[in-house]
C-alpha cells in the first residue's frame, strides 16, 4: 500500500498543475488515471482525487466525513507523467510545452516552513559554491498551499538560459523539504 502522505503529495501536484497526470497502480483491477488533459484518458479528475484523499485524511484524523475509502489502500504505486511532462526526477516534475517551462514538487510542510527551507537551501548552495549566484538570483518560486490536503506545492519557472542548473536546485530543495518533513514528524507533539 502506498502511504497516505504520498497520496496527498500526488493529489496536490496534479491539482496544482493541470498538465501533470498520475497513473495509480492498484493491487487488483485496472489502473486509475488521474488528470485534466483529455489526451491521458483520465478516469478521475485532479479535483476528484483531491476530494477523496482529503476525506480519507479527515477520517484518519478522527473526523467524520464519509465512508471508509478502501480503494485508496489498494494503491501500490504511482507513476507521474502527462503529455507536457518532460522529465520526472525523484519527486520533481518538469513541465514543458508552455511559454516558460516549470519545475515543481509538493511537500507536507506549511508555506512558511517551505519558504524557510527554500531560503536555507539557497544560502547553503551559495556558501558551498555549489551553484552560480546568478542562477539563484534569476529563479522565482511560487508556493501554493492546499488546506484540504495539508500540502504546499512549489513551482519554479525554468528560464531557458540557465540550463539544467535550475532542476538541480529544485531537486535539492525537494530533498531538503523531505528532511524537514521527517524532522517535523518526529518532533511534533502527539
Amino acid at each position: 500500500m502506498l502511504g497516505s502522505d504520498a497520496l496527498r503529495l500526488v493529489a496536490a501536484l496534479t491539482h496544482t498543475l493541470p498538465t501533470v497526470s498520475a497513473v495509480l497502480r492498484l493491487d487488483h483491477g485496472p489502473d486509475v488515471v488521474v488528470g485534466s488533459d483529455r489526451r491521458c484518458l483520465p478516469d478521475l479528475s485532479p479535483c476528484g482525487l483531491r476530494r477523496v484523499v482529503g476525506e480519507h485524511r479527515d477520517l484518519h484524523r478522527g473526523w467524520s466525513g464519509g465512508p471508509e475509502l478502501t480503494w485508496l489502500s489498494s494503491i501500490v504505486a504511482v507513476e507521474l507523467g502527462g503529455p507536457e511532462v518532460t522529465q520526472v526526477l525523484e519527486d520533481v516534475v518538469c513541465v514543458g510545452g508552455r511559454d516558460e517551462p516549470v519545475v515543481a514538487f509538493s511537500t507536507l510542510l506549511d508555506p512558511l516552513a517551505t519558504r524557510a527551507v527554500l531560503r536555507d537551501v539557497g544560502h547553503d548552495l551559495l556558501a558551498a559554491g555549489g551553484v552560480d549566484p546568478e542562477l539563484l538570483r534569476t529563479l522565482r518560486a511560487s508556493t501554493f498551499h492546499d488546506e484540504v490536503l495539508g500540502t504546499t506545492t512549489v513551482v519554479v519557472a525554468e528560464p531557458a538560459a540557465v540550463g539544467p542548473g535550475c532542476r538541480e536546485v529544485v531537486r535539492t530543495a525537494s530533498r531538503a523539504c523531505r528532511v524537514a518533513e521527517l524532522v517535523e514528524s518526529v518532533t511534533a507533539p502527539r
